[in-house]
C-alpha cells in the first residue's frame, strides 16, 4: 500500500521510537543479567554458615609410668700447691710513708737476698709529641640588597698581618725553636736546654723593661712564687677569664662546653648555615632593619700538663744540676679602623666604643715545698733502714713531654649593603677553634735516685696571640637614613695565660762523699750503699729504700708553645636599594668582638727532700711579657667614603653575572667543590 510522504514520515518515525524503546529495555536485562553473574562469582557474597568446633577433650603429657631420680652431684675436692719465693722484712714496727704504699708493696714483694739488697723493675723513659693544628680560612664576599654594586679589597689585609707576625717573632726570644733535631736524641734534648738557657739569659741581659703607650716589654729573672699581670706583680687575686668573655645568652645551657666550663661564642644571638625568612602580606609592616656581624671570631688553644712518671725523696747526682722555669707571653694587634664621615652626619649616628679591645698576660710561678715539714702521718725518727732494693736504667732516663698548638684564621670579609624595607641578618664571621690537650704523666716513686750524669730539668711555656682588625666602614654617594645607625668596630680580647707549679724540696746541696761513694759502687758493679747513704735523716723511721740508679743524665722537659694569629680586616660598603630605597631602616653593623686566648699549665713533680750536685748548679728563672699596638693606619689619612667609593664600580646588564666575578685577584673564588654539605659559600644568613 502506498502511503502519502507525511503518513510516511509518522511511520517511520513510530517504527524508529518502538525500535529504540526496545533496545533500551534489551539493555536494561543484558545489564542485570551481567552483574547477577558478577555477583555471583564473588566470594564474598556467597552464602556462608558459622561453624561451630566443640572437641572437649583434654591432652594430657605423655607418661611411661617409669620412676626415675637422677644421681646426686659429687664434688671432688683438688688442691694445687704453688711455691712462691718470699721473704719479709725482718721487722714487723718499721713502715713507709702512708703515700708510698703502692711503692711498699713493691717493695715487699721484691727479692731480697742474704747481703740486704734486691731487685726492682727498671724505670722506663717516656716522650710524648703533640702537634695540634687549625686552620680556616672565611673571606667573605657578602652582597645584600639591590644595589647594583661591586666592592673590589681596599690594601692587602694578608700582608699587614704578616707585618704584625714579624712584629710578634721579634719580641720573643725562643721563636723558631721547634722539635726538629732537638728531640732526635737525649744528647740533642740536653743541648737544646742549655740553648735555650743561654738565650734567655741573652736576651735579658740586652732587654730592659720599657712601659709605652703603645708598647710594654716586661722582663724579670727572679719570678718564681710570684704571680704577674701585665709585667706587674700582683698579690690579690688574678683577673678571671670569665668575666671578660664575649658570652652568649642562649649559651648557659649548652652541654658542649670548654674545659673550665668556659662558654665562648660571638657577639650575634643566633645564626643559621642557610638562608632563612618570610613575607608578610596585609596587616602592619615591620619595621625595616639592616644587621650585619662581620667579627665574633673566637680561637682558643688550651694545654695541661701533670708530670708524675719519677719522683723520690732524695735525689743525687754525680754531675751538674741544670733548673729553667721560663714564660713568654706576647700579644700583638692592631686596630685601627676607618668611619667614612658619611656616617657622622646621619641623624641616628652611634659610635659603640664602650668596650674596647683588651689584652692580657698572665703569668703565675707556683712553689711547693714537698719537704718533711710538710708531710703527712711520717714514721717516727730514729730508726733508719737496712734493706734496699735497687732498679739500674743504663743510658739517660728521658721524661719529655712537648705540646706544640697553632690556631690561624682569615676572616677578612667584604660587605656592601643596602635596604630594601625588610629585617635582614647578615653573619660572616662568628667562626671558632679550638685545640686541647691534658697529659698525665704517672709513674714510680723512689726513695732515692742517684744519676751518674747530670740532672736537667726544665718547664717552658711559650704563648703568642697575633690580631688584625683593621676595619673600614663607609657609605656610597646618596647614602642615608633617618633612623638609628649604631656601629661597633672593638671590643676585641687577647688572653695569655700561664702557670708553672713546682712541687719538689727546699733547695739543691753539694755531694756528700756518701753519696759519691754509692754512685762510685754502682758504677762498678758493687750494688752496696755506705752507711753515710743508709743513716741519712730523710730515710730515718723507713723500712727499706727503693733505689733507682741512671748510669747517663737525667732529663726533664716540659714544653708547650701556643700561637693564635687571627685577620678580620672588614671592609663594609653601605648604600641604597635601587629598586626600594629605604630611608627608615634601623642599622647595626659589628666588626669586632674576637678573643684570641691562651690558656697553659705545668706541674711538675721533682723530690720531696733533698737533691745534692756533685758538679755546678745552674738554676734559672725568666719571665716575659710584651705587648705590642699598631697605630700606623692601614688606609692612610683618606676619607673612607672616598675610598670606597672609589672601589665600588656599577654592574653593568652584560658585563657580569655574578659580584664574585670581581672580587680581587687575593681572594680565592669559591666552587661547589670547596664547600661539602654547605650551599652558603659565605656561612651567612640573610633573611
Amino acid at each position: 500500500m502506498f502511503l502519502d510522504k507525511t503518513t510516511e514520515a509518522i511511520a517511520h518515525f513510530v517504527g524508529l521510537f518502538d525500535v529504540t524503546t526496545e533496545a533500551a529495555r534489551l539493555r536494561k536485562s543484558f545489564n542485570e543479567f551481567t552483574a547477577k553473574q558478577q555477583h555471583d562469582r564473588d566470594p564474598s557474597h556467597a552464602d556462608s554458615h558459622p561453624v561451630s568446633l566443640n572437641a572437649a577433650l583434654d591432652l594430657e603429657d605423655f607418661d611411661p609410668g617409669v620412676l626415675y631420680l637422677p644421681q646426686p652431684s659429687q664434688l671432688v675436692r683438688v688442691v694445687h700447691d704453688t711455691t712462691v719465693t718470699y721473704r719479709p722484712l725482718p721487722t714487723k714496727s718499721a713502715r713507709i710513708a702512708d703515700h708510698d704504699a703502692e711503692a711498699t708493696r713493691s717493695l715487699h714483694a721484691a727479692h731480697v737476698s742474704r747481703s740486704g739488697h734486691g731487685q726492682l723493675d727498671p724505670q722506663g723513659s717516656i716522650a710524648t709529641l703533640i702537634h695540634q693544628e687549625a686552620v680556616l680560612s672565611d673571606d667573605d664576599y657578602a652582597s645584600v640588597g639591590n644595589h647594583g654594586l661591586i666592592f673590589h679589597q681596599i690594601g692587602d689585609p694578608d700582608a699587614q698581618l704578616a707585618q704584625l707576625v714579624d712584629a710578634a717573632h721579634d719580641l720573643s726570644p725562643l721563636w723558631g725553636l721547634d722539635a726538629t733535631g732537638a728531640t732526635d736524641n737525649t744528647a740533642a734534648l740536653a743541648d737544646f736546654i742549655d740553648n735555650v738557657t743561654v738565650m734567655l739569659r741573652d736576651f735579658a741581659a740586652h732587654h730592659q723593661s720599657v712601659e709605652a703607650d703603645d708598647f710594654s716589654l716586661f722582663v724579670s729573672s727572679d719570678p718564681l712564687g710570684q704571680s704577674f699581670v701585665n709585667g706587674v706583680a700582683v698579690t690579690d687575686d688574678l683577673p678571671k677569664l670569665d668575666d671578660y668573655l664575649k658570652t652568649k645568652p642562649d649559651d648557659a645551657d649548652d652541654d658542649n662546653a670548654l674545659p673550665s666550663s668556659i662558654r665562648l661564642g660571638g657577639d650575634t644571638p643566633s645564626t643559621a648555615a642557610s638562608a632563612t625568612g618570610s613575607t608578610a602580606y596585609g596587616g602592619a609592616q615591620a619595621d625595616s632593619s639592616v644587621d650585619a656581624s662581620t667579627g665574633g671570631n673566637t680561637l682558643v688553644n688550651t694545654a695541661q700538663i701533670a708530670n708524675q712518671w719519677t719522683a723520690a725523696h732524695v735525689m743525687a747526682a754525680v754531675g751538674d744540676y741544670h733548673q729553667l722555669d721560663a714564660i713568654i707571653q706576647i700579644n700583638v694587634f692592631a686596630d685601627q679602623d676607618a668611619i667614612g664621615s658619611m656616617l657622622h652626619g646621619l641623624n641616628g649616628w652611634q659610635l659603640d666604643n664602650s668596650d674596647p679591645t683588651q689584652a692580657f698576660n698572665i703569668a703565675m710561678f707556683k712553689q711547693t715545698d714537698l719537704g718533711p715539714q710538710h708531710a703527712v702521718n711520717l714514721p717516727a725518727p730514729g730508726q733508719f733502714p737496712s734493706q734496699w732494693a735497687i732498679t739500674t736504667l743504663h743510658g739517660d732516663l728521658t721524661i719529655m713531654a712537648w705540646v706544640e698548638q697553632l690556631a690561624f684564621m682569615s676572616d677578612s670579609d667584604i660587605a656592601v649593603l643596602s635596604s630594601s624595607g625588610y629585617k635582614t641578618t647578615v653573619t660572616t664571621g662568628d667562626n671558632m677553634q679550638l685545640n686541647d690537650v691534658f697529659l698525665q704523666q704517672i709513674g714510680h716513686f723512689f726513695d732515692l735516685i742517684i744519676v751518674g750524669g747530670s740532672i736537667y730539668d726544665a718547664n717552658i711555656i711559650h704563648q703568642m696571640n697575633v690580631l688584625l682588625d683593621n676595619d673600614l666602614v663607609g657609605g656610597v654617594d646618596g647614602f642615608q637614613t633617618n633612623s638609628q645607625f649604631q656601629l661597633s668596630t672593638q671590643g676585641n680580647l687577647l688572653w695569655n695565660q700561664a702557670t708553672i707549679h713546682n712541687m719538689h724540696g727546699a733547695g739543691v746541696e753539694a755531694l756528700p762523699n756518701a753519696y759519691g761513694q754509692a754512685a762510685a759502687n754502682f758504677a762498678a758493679g758493687n750494688e752496696s750503699l755506705p752507711a753515710g747513704v743508709m743513716n741519712d735523716p730523710m730515710f730515718a723511721g723507713m723500712a727499706g729504700l727503693r733505689v733507682l740508679y741512671v748510669t747517663g743524665d737525667f732529663l726533664n722537659l716540659n714544653y708547650i708553645k701556643q700561637t693564635n694569629i687571627l685577620g678580620d680586616s672588614d671592609q663594609i660598603a653601605l648604600a641604597m636599594d635601587q629598586a626600594k630605597a629605604d630611608a627608615n631602616a634601623h642599622w647595626t653593623v659589628s666588626t669586632g668582638n674576637n678573643q684570641v686566648i691562651n690558656l697553659a699549665g705545668i706541674t711538675d713533680v721533682d723530690y720531696s727532700g733533698k737533691i745534692y750536685a756533685g758538679g755546678h748548679t745552674y738554676s734559672d728563672a725568666m719571665l716575659v711579657q710584651a705587648e705590642l699596638v699598631s697605630s700606623k693606619p692601614s688606609f692612610g689619612l683618606a676619607d673612607p667614603d672616598h675610598l670606597v667609593n672609589e672601589a665600588v664600580a656599577f654592574l653593568q646588564d652584560n658585563a657580569v653575572t655574578s659580584p664574585s666575578d670581581h672580587w680581587n685577584d687575593s681572594f680565592a673564588k669559591p666552587t661547589i667543590a670547596d664547600h661539602h654539605g654547605a650551599v652558603d659559600p659565605m656561612h651567612s644568613m640573610l633573611s
